[in-house]
């Protein structure tokens, strides 16, 4: 954390994206209560939220002894008193500022159905929707794993790419799917959405 020249704080008050495709997709990471404003301000027509209720939000170490009390700090990412991830209070957050139920959009991805080609086509229209009428968007998970991978995916499956570029792509803005274990359920998704 860093105050800056204005007295800002870094993390508080700015928030770090990736250009996806051109000038369509901006991925981030979780944003914080004090980014929406900002964001509102950059121009961005339509929000995609690819986090899923009750996730664990990104606790310190004194909010983690208390998570599940109901005494935790309040963290900004749009928890709930018990440190859990709250998908309404973000979307409240966004309507504030004029995003509606047509530009704020909330597509979880977790547990048995995230990599799944049933979850890609149940949310191609939404995505769709979002493409053609309402870029430049945002689109974020916790940490903007997700939400990299469902967009690269679904900008490869509108351009006739592979999972090829998808990877390669995807590691050009931080996010490797082909490293770990864990990654082959994306990679096999993106396989299995694109075909080749």
């Amino acid at each position: 954390e860093l105050t800056l020249t204005n007295q800002e704080q870094s993390y508080n008050d700015y928030y770090w994206v990736h250009r996806m495709g051109t000038d369509t997709f901006y991925n981030a990471g979780q944003i914080l209560a004090t980014h929406v404003d900002a964001i509102a301000n950059a121009g961005y027509k339509a929000i995609i939220n690819f986090r899923s209720d009750g996730e664990l939000t990104n606790l310190l170490p004194d909010e983690a002894q208390n998570a599940g009390s109901g005494h935790g700090i309040h963290n900004l990412e749009f928890s709930d008193k018990y440190g859990y991830y709250n998908i309404s209070k973000e979307e409240a957050s966004f309507h504030r500022v004029g995003y509606t139920t047509d530009t704020y959009i909330s597509l979880p991805v977790s547990g048995s159905s995230a990599w799944t080609n049933t979850t890609f086509f149940d949310y191609l229209p939404f995505i769709d929707g979002i493409y053609t009428k309402h870029t430049p968007a945002l689109v974020h998970c916790a940490s903007g794993y997700r939400s990299s991978a469902y967009i690269y995916t679904y900008l490869a499956y509108k351009q006739g790419m592979c999972s090829d570029w998808v990877l390669r792509e995807s590691q050009l803005i931080g996010y490797s799917f082909n490293v770990s274990e864990s990654d082959t359920a994306v990679v096999e998704f993106v396989n299995s959405v694109l075909g080749c």
